[in-house]
């Protein structure tokens, strides 16, 4: 396998391995990192907390690795000769991040919600997020499974562009979440 091969599934493990240096070893209080924190969540020393630091990390990673194929398309415009060679990676990445993001959304929908959508968006004191971000969910789903030589064909590359730029609605409404 060649390092081309393998890249975007390197710079998935780097976003990874940042957050949950970085984010999960973080203590808010002292603002320090704590390494046996992260040794704790990875060791599942409590499940119960591990599992919401992953699903945390899940979230994060999946706006980060969405952000990242979002900003090759500009970047390559504007700086072709440093980021153009980097485009064969959005594909292999969008999909991972959609797949971590289904991830988080099913993990928080099961385990927050409790399998109820009127806990998750009438009795939400976060409704406008949920909403971005189940909006987003839902746009990043069809660009998904539009992504394919097949579709474009189908579409014609007009339309299937058409939904491949709407993606940049969806991250924005998924940054917006964060944000609440």
């Amino acid at each position: 396998m060649q390092l081309k091969e393998i890249a975007p599934y390197l710079i998935v493990l780097l976003v990874f391995s940042s957050l949950l240096m970085f984010y999960t070893a973080f203590d808010k209080k002292t603002k320090t990192l704590v390494p046996d924190k992260l040794v704790n969540v990875l060791t599942f020393q409590d499940p119960t907390n591990s599992f919401k630091e992953f699903n945390k990390v899940f979230a994060l990673a999946a706006i980060g690795i969405i952000s990242i194929v979002f900003l090759l398309g500009p970047l390559s415009k504007l700086f072709p000769a440093k980021f153009g060679h980097f485009l064969y990676m959005r594909k292999t990445l969008g999909i991972i991040g959609f797949g971590i993001a289904a991830l988080h959304a099913i993990y928080s929908f099961i385990e927050f919600y409790k399998f109820s959508l009127v806990k998750m968006f009438i009795e939400n004191a976060k409704f406008i997020g949920i909403v971005s971000a189940t909006v987003s969910l839902l746009i990043f789903f069809i660009m998904t499974a539009t992504s394919t030589k097949n579709m474009i064909v189908r579409l014609g590359y007009q339309k299937w562009k058409a939904i491949q730029t709407f993606g940049y609605v969806a991250k924005e409404r998924l940054v917006l979440f964060c944000q609440i």
